[in-house]
C-alpha cells in the first residue's frame, strides 16, 4: 500500500512537470507568433514646405502604392503567414500537446476515479464494520439494561408485596389497637366502677367495724350482767339452801 501511494505520488508529481513543460512551450509559441506578427514601423522623411509642394502628385501616387504594398505586407504578414506558420509548425506541436495533456488528463481521471473508488470501498467497509460495532455495541447495552430493568422490576415487585404485606399488618394492628384501646377503655371503666364499689364496700366495712364494736360493748355489758346474775343466782340459791335447811330443823 505505501509502495502504491508513492508510486501514484512520483505519477502525478511527473504529469503536472509535464504540464508546466506543456504551458511554458505553448508561452513561448505565442511569443514567437507575437514576434512574427509585428508590423515595422514606417520610416518618417522630412522635407521642407517647398519639397512637399514639388512633390505632392508624386508622393500621392507613392503613398497610394505605398498603402496597397503596405496592406499586401500587412495581409501577408498579420494573416497569410500567422497561418502558414501556425499549420506547419504551431498546429501539429499544440495538436500533439493536446492530446498528450487530454490523455494525461485521462489518466490522472482514471487514477483519481479508482483512487475515490478504493477509498470509497475502504470507506464503505469501514464504515459497515462500525456500525456492526455499534448495533452489537447497542444489543450488549440494550441487552444489560433489558436485563438491569428486570432486575429492578423484580425487585420493584418485592418491595411492592412487601409494602402492601405490611400495609395489611398495619391495618390488622390499627384494628387491633383499636379493639384494644376499646377493651382498655372497657377495663378502665370497669376499674372506675370497681374504685367506686371498693369505696362503698371500705365505707361499710368501717359501718360493720364500728357496728362489731358496738356490738363488742352491747356483749361484754351482757356478760357482765349474765356473770352478775349468775352470781347473785348463786348466792340465792345458797340463802336458799341455807334458808331451806334451817327450816327442816
Amino acid at each position: 500500500m505505501a509502495n502504491r501511494n508513492r508510486n501514484r505520488k512520483r505519477k502525478n508529481k511527473q504529469l503536472k512537470e509535464k504540464k508546466i513543460e506543456t504551458s511554458k512551450e505553448i508561452k513561448s509559441n505565442k511569443n514567437k507568433e507575437q514576434k512574427l506578427t509585428k508590423v515595422p514601423k514606417e520610416k518618417e522623411v522630412i522635407t521642407t514646405p517647398k519639397e512637399k509642394e514639388n512633390t505632392a502628385p508624386i508622393k500621392e501616387k507613392k503613398k497610394g502604392s505605398l498603402v496597397t504594398q503596405l496592406l499586401t505586407g500587412s495581409f501577408v504578414v498579420l494573416f497569410a503567414l500567422p497561418s502558414v506558420y501556425y499549420f506547419t509548425k504551431i498546429s501539429p506541436t499544440h495538436t500533439a500537446q493536446i492530446d498528450k495533456l487530454t490523455k494525461n488528463n485521462q489518466l490522472i481521471t482514471a487514477e483519481n476515479i479508482a483512487i475515490k473508488k478504493e477509498f470509497e470501498t475502504k470507506l464503505s467497509n469501514a464504515l459497515k464494520a462500525q456500525k456492526e460495532v455499534e448495533e452489537k455495541e447497542f444489543t450488549d447495552k440494550l441487552k444489560k439494561e433489558m436485563q438491569k430493568s428486570e432486575k429492578l422490576n423484580k425487585e420493584l415487585l418485592a418491595k411492592q408485596t412487601k409494602i402492601t404485606k405490611l400495609n395489611e399488618q398495619l391495618k390488622a394492628n390499627s384494628t387491633n389497637k383499636q379493639r384494644i384501646k376499646e377493651e382498655l377503655k372497657k377495663e378502665s371503666q370497669k376499674n372506675e366502677n370497681l374504685k367506686v364499689e371498693l369505696l362503698a364496700t371500705q365505707t361499710k366495712v368501717t359501718e360493720l367495724e364500728e357496728t362489731i364494736k358496738k356490738e363488742a360493748k352491747k356483749k361484754y355489758k351482757l356478760q357482765k350482767q349474765i356473770i352478775f346474775l349468775v352470781t347473785k343466782g348463786k348466792e340465792l340459791e345458797d340463802k336458799f339452801k341455807v334458808l331451806k335447811a334451817s327450816t327442816s330443823n
